[in-house]
């Protein structure tokens, strides 16, 4: 009986201490270690930051966690004794990154980009429970920080993963630190389900910093030579895939690559096709186009409206004019365009019996057109456009009436303006002159609504030359 008591009691004291082991679990899985310099890299789990330690003190990259966060601070007393955390540079306002940061607020600057605090308040109404431990910022957007001699650089990066992301440039020691970044160090390069345009702005505001190596947050890096090899690539892709898409060419003749020729060589190279497919589809071209042109109205005659049972009269025939336009165009076919025409004064007179009469006019066009190209072959095209115009109508002039006394008979001035509203129908046949100017040659059809003014038809032909120039041209 004795030896029965003894062996449970025995197996109880054994089976306390496993039971607690089980309830505190295993230990944390972090470390630090040094990348180069006073900069280290920080490890909790699969989760990486960065901090830097200068004299006068260490600026920290994304807190992550509050365990982590409370762990820190008792190896930077132990490791760097007397120096405190005097800022910390959010990349993003994410909660995974972010939460730990309050536990620095007391003694540190919390530092984010400009849209750090609107887009984590939303996060926080959308996820009070994610957000709770996350603060908002003290100061937004410290391009350029210096402490103890050390320089850090925060650059924006676009709308990659996060509006309010940044990476982080450590001057001195020539590293950048990227939480969350594309699939930059995939080779060959995959899009995914990532916009082209949004990895494009990424990748530019990167390639503009002088760095050696590129550190990301899940702990793997990528060197800038590997970097710039993607970056030329891709840059060279988007230009090629925007012009054939701006000249009209089918995707079929892209995916073939042969704008790519310098690149065989590339690691990237292998996935061009999925690389165009992807850039073809999401290509937004806007294109601002100012236009000048010589022009002719031809108003035609109409007898029953002024010449009438006159014994002579000449009326109407071909007035040079001159049109200014700008033209906002989106994507290939489509555009807006407001143009302004300006008529030379023209000349009528009419006379029979006892009335003579002379008159000058002068017409002026302001018109709001859709323009759309409905054909297009290398550096031609041809474009309907339709709209609202406006005309404005102005006759000067005097007659006469022989055999009367004044007021009925002697001369008369004569002076007569109208604003009509219409319609404005026409065409424009480009060919490209070269990258940014092209010929045109506009026809436009107007019609004036309401009843005929006395001295006007209410239909009208234009014809003119120009030369048209793209001021501005934003592909995406």
């Amino acid at each position: 009986m004795k030896l029965a008591l003894l062996a449970c009691t025995f197996a109880v004291v054994i089976a306390v201490p496993a039971t607690a082991a089980q309830v505190e679990g295993p230990a944390p899985d972090r470390e630090i270690t040094v990348i180069r310099d006073g900069l280290y890299r920080v490890r909790d789990g699969t989760r990486h930051t960065v901090f830097l330690v200068t004299p006068d003190g260490i600026i920290l990259a994304d807190p992550l966690s509050r365990d982590t966060s409370r762990w820190l601070p008792q190896e930077f007393a132990t490791r760097f004794p007397g120096r405190t955390v005097r800022y910390v540079l959010h990349t993003h306002h994410h909660a995974d990154r972010a939460e730990g940061a309050a536990l620095f607020n007391n003694t540190a600057e919390l530092i984010g980009h400009r849209e750090f605090n609107g887009q984590f308040f939303r996060a926080l109404q959308r996820e009070p429970d994610v957000y709770r431990f996350v603060r908002a910022v003290e100061t937004t957007y410290a391009r350029r920080l210096s402490l103890g001699g050390s320089v850090v650089e925060m650059v924006s990066t676009g709308d990659f993963h996060s509006p309010d992301m940044i990476v982080l440039h450590f001057v001195n020691e020539r590293i950048v630190f990227a939480a969350d970044p594309p699939p930059v160090a995939t080779v060959p390069f995959a899009f995914g389900a990532t916009e082209p345009d949004e990895v494009f702005d990424w990748i530019q505001a990167v390639a503009s910093l002088e760095f050696d190596t590129l550190l990301f947050s899940d702990g793997t890096s990528m060197t800038r030579s590997d970097f710039t090899l993607l970056a030329q690539y891709l840059d060279a892709l988007r230009i090629g895939v925007v012009a054939g898409f701006e000249r009209g060419e089918p995707l079929s003749r892209l995916r073939a690559g042969g704008f790519l020729g310098a690149y065989t060589s590339n690691p990237h190279y292998a996935a061009r096709t999925e690389h165009v497919d992807a850039v073809y589809r999401a290509v937004h071209l806007v294109r601002i186009e100012l236009t000048g042109i010589a022009a002719a109205h031809h108003d035609p005659r109409n007898p029953r409206a002024y010449c009438g049972t006159f014994s002579t009269c000449a009326s109407g025939g071909v007035v040079p004019a001159g049109t200014g336009s700008i033209a906002m165009l989106i994507g290939r076919n489509h555009g807006l365009v407001f143009e302004i025409t300006i008529g030379k004064q023209s000349w009528s007179a009419r006379a029979g019996g006892a009335f003579a009469e002379e008159v000058v006019r002068r017409k002026g066009r302001a018109a709001l057109l859709y323009r759309r190209t409905v054909l297009q072959s290398g550096g031609t095209s041809l474009a309907l456009l339709g709209g609202a115009s406006f005309t404005a109508l102005d006759v000067r002039g005097m007659n006469h009436i022989a055999g009367l006394v004044v007021p009925v008979g002697g001369f008369h001035a004569i002076q007569d303006r109208r604003e009509k509203l219409g319609v404005t129908l026409g065409s424009d046949l480009r060919h490209a002159l070269g990258r940014r100017v092209s010929l045109v040659l506009p026809v436009r059809f107007n019609q004036i609504s309401g009843p005929e003014p006395a001295y006007w038809n209410t239909f009208d032909l234009q014809m003119g030359v120009g030369i048209s120039v793209h001021a501005v041209r934003r592909a995406n």
